[in-house]
């Protein structure tokens, strides 16, 4: 838990110029995420509104955030409604071009990857087959539901 508390508090946001369609911005951004569906994992939910289906990737920027604020940012993640929160900034794209003057270091599906000074990300819609068990077997409960339940009321501005 030290390294995790020394590393979060040393880190900083930097300055990315993103390209969405013919348009490109730039952003002070603590973090950039591209998601195709709506969570991380263990239910830390980056892009509520994402879709598997949809052709489309969810382009999260969290801007710089004072530090304190990041417990509600994290149960924001948690109870689905990070994108209402005001350091987080939602974009619907088919392709994003990501540039920094330093190298862009990233995670593809958890493992750590180095990505140059320039990240291409496009979707290729419906391009993958899934096989899933019928809708109606009976899903287990997720142990965090009670908490995260009582958790809006906390985080709400």
């Amino acid at each position: 838990m030290q390294l995790i508390t020394r590393e979060f508090t040393n880190y900083k946001s930097a300055q990315y110029q993103v390209t969405i369609g013919q348009k490109t911005q730039e952003w002070d951004a603590f973090l950039i995420s591209f998601a195709n569906s709506t969570q991380y994992g263990n239910n830390f939910h980056i892009a509520p509104q994402a879709r598997i289906d949809d052709g489309l990737i969810d382009v999260c920027l969290i801007r710089d955030f004072p530090k304190v604020t990041a417990p509600a940012l994290l149960i924001s993640m948690l109870d689905q409604s990070i994108d209402k929160n005001k350091y987080d900034v939602i974009i619907k794209a088919s392709e994003v071009l990501i540039e920094h003057e330093e190298e862009l270091l990233g995670h593809v599906d958890g493992e750590p990857v180095h990505l140059g000074k320039k990240a291409q990300v496009s979707i290729l819609p419906l391009a993958l087959n899934v096989a899933a068990p019928p809708a109606n077997l009976k899903q287990t409960q997720n142990i965090l539901s009670p908490l995260i339940e009582m958790l809006p009321a906390m985080t709400r501005n």
